[in-house]
Order: C-alpha cells, then structure tokens, then sequence
C-alpha cells in the first residue's frame, strides 16, 4: 500500500491522505477518512511522484469506524 494526497478541484485549497489498497491503469481503490461523492472529481498524487492525476468518483462507502472505501476511475 501507498499513501497519496487528494486534492478537490472544486476545493483546490483541500487536501487529504488516501491509503491505496488496488490500482489499475484504469483507476484506484482507497482508504480514506474524508466522504467523496459519487462523480466528484478530484486530482492526486501518488506517492512522491511530482505528476499529477485527475480521477473521479464512482463509488464511496463506510469501510469501518474509521474509513472510507473510494473507487476512482482516472479520466
């Protein structure tokens, strides 16, 4: 697993960590403590990499006490 930063492009001054538990070259599933909505789309970057990525939402859901689950499909 790798930690990422989110970033909501409709709030650029937002930014969060994310645990990544799957990644494809379609899209990425993580952990995370802060809800997304469904479609809302967010730019990241993984690890150290300078480069960024946009994403958007297609599922969220309560994983634990803690998590939330995301599913991001890269655009």
């Amino acid at each position: 697993m790798a930690t990422i930063v989110n970033r909501n492009l409709n709030l650029p001054n937002e930014s969060f960590d994310g645990i990544i538990t799957d990644i494809s070259d379609s899209g990425i599933c993580l952990l995370t403590t802060n809800s997304l909505s469904k479609g809302q789309k967010i730019s990241m970057n993984i690890g150290t990499s300078a480069s960024s990525r946009t994403a958007i939402v297609r599922w969220s859901e309560r994983f634990d006490s803690l998590y939330y689950a995301v599913g991001l499909e890269f655009l």
